[in-house]
């Protein structure tokens, strides 16, 4: 009776080995019938310079993903398991994985599309998770480079219209994928506040935007937001820590990456009528409130740089 439980341990334990294989490889498909792919380029569109490519230099990381191509693979037995947010780092000008588990492979005769994310996020960041591409978590904040977040379709290296890939039969030459012109999951939102006539210190210790979508999440693999209207609370509220200038012709700027949106009606503000964004400035502990009239700013469209002068 002990031999047969032995042997009952034993086979569960086989079971459960050979469901972790088949989770972690593609289905269908050895490790052995597989080439990694190699990135070719990756570039982002400044949004505030036409055509213009931003700089990507070393150290910086993408996180990669992968799924099955089941238009082209329709009728294939053998199909990829998706791959999600698998880190590239970019090293003495070469997009290398940062381990084993996070290559990309690619199979004879079985097609992939791939897309990208770039600053890499963790895959459990802040709360948030970045491994589901259809819902990339987007988060209205203090602007930061590490956080403004950029999506793409991988393509061919010498052909922007190739967007499906699998590794050409009898050959072991790495596939070529790039990147390239990945898009802007926000709006940068930059306020350059000038004290005017303003006697006082200046003492500017927080910025609060009301009236913006302060969370939503994305689909890289067609650009779909979840939601894209405005809502009046809970806003954006950020600390921050800054003077401003004694000279009225300078300025302080105030950055903010804030998720896309159809900007509602907020009523009157102050006398103004019909506004969409409010704006609370605290300066020297007193706060100091705008409204930016839907006619002047209807909406926030992702990727565009906009600057307000207050």
């Amino acid at each position: 009776m002990n031999n047969l439980n032995d042997l009952i341990r034993i086979w569960c334990l086989l079971l459960i080995l050979v469901a972790c294989n088949q989770d972690d490889n593609m289905d269908g498909i050895p490790d052995d019938a597989t080439v990694p792919c190699v990135i070719n380029s990756v570039s982002v569109i400044e949004p505030h310079k036409v055509n213009t490519r931003a700089t990507i230099g070393d150290g910086d990381s993408i996180g990669v993903f992968l799924t099955d191509d089941v238009v082209r693979n329709a009728g294939n037995s053998r199909k990829y398991s998706d791959r999600n947010n698998c880190k590239y780092t970019k090293v003495a000008g070469k997009w290398t994985p940062i381990d084993d588990e996070n290559t990309v492979s690619l199979a004879e005769g079985v097609f992939a599309n791939l897309w990208a994310i770039y600053p890499y996020h963790a895959d459990k960041e802040n709360g948030l998770d970045y491994t589901d591409r259809t819902a990339i978590p987007l988060k209205s904040r203090l602007y930061s480079a590490a956080k403004d977040l950029c999506y793409g379709k991988g393509t061919g290296a010498t052909d922007a219209d190739v967007t499906s890939f699998a590794q050409p039969a009898g050959s072991k030459v790495p596939v070529d994928i790039s990147f390239l012109n990945m898009d802007h999951a926000y709006s940068w939102v930059v306020f350059r506040i000038n004290r005017h006539l303003y006697t006082k210190e200046a003492k500017l210790s927080k910025v609060k935007v009301s009236n913006v979508l302060t969370y939503t999440t994305l689909d890289i693999t067609n650009g779909t937001y979840a939601g894209n209207e405005s809502t009046l609370e809970p806003g954006i509220a950020e600390k921050v820590d800054g003077t401003i200038p004694a000279d009225e012709g300078q300025y302080v700027e105030v950055g903010f990456l804030i998720v896309p949106c159809t900007l509602k009606s907020n009523g009157t503000i102050l006398g103004v009528a019909d506004c969409g964004m409010k704006v609370d400035l605290t300066v020297d502990g007193d706060v100091y409130t705008l409204g930016i009239p839907l006619s002047i700013l209807p909406e926030l469209k992702a990727g565009t740089k906009y600057s307000i002068e207050i």
